[in-house]
């Protein structure tokens, strides 16, 4: 299956997905869902996954233990700092993780791209953060942006190794991981808080439940198809849901589109068209 297929699934499920999380901040604490994603949600969907596709846990190697459980770790740590900072900023921040990504993969893994397909990736990095930032950007050193921070260092460095780990182990075996790491980080967060789980109510955890099952499906096609393609092309591409987030935000949400974030999509469509241009060959 062609690389862009996947990162059409990926930008729609993520895109509709982050929309309804958004909303579901508003009924659930971070912990809160991080629980209904990790115990509820993501362990019977990626466990049943691998199961159905040839997943091994007795072949895991170290690398894929270790950058799994880096990972469920570093997913805690973006629900939080969702939940504390501002969404819009943050996710600006941490959505620039693919420059790590793409810097790792150029002088390690010896990655070529096509001089077009490097302007793409840059043009669609510049679009997404000029669509996820609001229009007065006023930063300071909060937890949430140093947290944030960490998040897209984190995020980049661990979409490489993936791409490296799955080299040893398929994508079915690593999502079992995670799906089982997740589940012990989130009883390990539990320790230090005395949240408790809400009432099963749809009023309560109806979308949030939506917005996990969408993400976590979206989780599945990134790791297909980062298996299959350059790492260079779909951890960057990826990263365009963030337009149909904002459309969402449009609609549903009644939030205001300014005149940067119209520059920011039209540059994100400029990119992809670009870096189509590499996929197309590398998938010939």
């Amino acid at each position: 299956m062609p690389s862009y297929i996947y990162l059409v699934a990926i930008t729609i499920l993520w895109g509709v997905g982050n929309a309804l999380l958004k909303r579901g901040f508003k009924n659930l604490t971070a912990w809160q869902t991080y629980a209904l994603d990790s115990v509820f949600i993501a362990f019977p969907l990626w466990m049943g996954y691998g199961i159905l596709n040839g997943g091994d846990l007795t072949t895991i190697s170290s690398l894929a233990a270790i950058n799994a459980f880096f990972l469920t770790i570093v997913y805690g740590i973006y629900y939080y700092t969702l939940y504390i900072g501002k969404i819009g900023l943050a996710s600006s921040l941490v959505s620039t993780y693919p420059i790590f990504t793409v810097i790792l993969a150029f002088f390690v893994l010896g990655e070529k791209l096509s001089f077009p397909a490097t302007i793409g990736i840059l043009s669609s990095i510049f679009g997404v953060i000029l669509i996820s930032l609001p229009q007065k950007v006023k930063f300071t050193l909060e937890k949430w942006v140093l947290l944030s921070i960490f998040c897209s260092v984190a995020y980049g460095i661990n979409s490489f190794v993936s791409k490296i780990a799955l080299q040893s182990v398929n994508n079915a075996t690593y999502l079992m991981l995670l799906a089982i790491d997740q589940v012990i980080v989130v009883f390990v967060w539990k320790i230090f808080n005395k949240e408790k789980f809400p009432p099963f109510k749809f009023k309560t955890i109806g979308v949030s439940a939506m917005a996990i099952l969408l993400l976590n499906i979206g989780v599945i096609f990134f790791y297909m198809a980062l298996e299959k393609g350059l790492v260079s092309i779909i951890v960057p591409l990826s990263n365009t849901y963030i337009i149909i987030t904002v459309f969402l935000s449009i609609i549903w949400l009644r939030e205001k589109i300014y005149f940067r974030q119209i520059i920011g999509i039209v540059s994100v469509v400029m990119g992809i068209i670009l870096v189509g241009l590499n996929s197309n060959s590398a998938d010939n």
